[in-house]
């Protein structure tokens, strides 16, 4: 949507090297996007995955019992961390066909290309056409981010 909308913005003005790197830009997330969706069930799990779905669903009945229920607040040490990303993905996990670990890593891929979607609007919108286009691949193979693009990440 953000791409579409400054894609549309490049066309109405007229410049041509913006509208060649925001639709390098979008065709850039498409192919990850489709990359993400062909590979997320070949990837193992990772020594803590177990411990951080066990967290998700106990923050799932944290918030399900009106915070009665507050197992999630003493477990291991990950209520120092946050758990959005853990209580995301077992709420997604409840709906989508897939098994519980299939389910993060296609989550952990969505979050990853929203990042670089991000990335490329503010670089280009800070910085115009010098930097959008070029801050958008660099993270992409990164193994430390939760996009299963790189296949000794677990």
């Amino acid at each position: 949507m953000v791409a579409a909308s400054h894609a549309a913005t490049a066309v109405v003005q007229g410049n041509r090297p913006a509208r060649l790197a925001d639709a390098a830009a979008c065709t850039l997330l498409a192919g990850l996007a489709l990359l993400a969706a062909l590979t997320f069930r070949d990837y193992g799990l990772g020594w803590d995955d177990f411990t951080h779905a066990q967290y998700g669903d106990l923050l799932l009945k944290l918030y399900g019992s009106g915070l009665r229920d507050t197992r999630a607040l003493s477990f291991v040490n990950l209520y120092y961390y946050g758990g959005g990303f853990d209580m995301a993905s077992a709420l997604v996990a409840k709906v989508l066909p897939f098994d519980l670990f299939e389910t993060r890593r296609l989550v952990g891929a969505a979050v990853g290309l929203i990042g670089l979607a991000a990335t490329w609007r503010v670089a280009t919108e800070d910085n115009a056409l010098r930097s959008g286009l070029p801050a958008t691949p660099p993270p992409a193979p990164c193994p430390f981010r939760p996009i299963p693009f790189w296949p000794s990440h677990s």
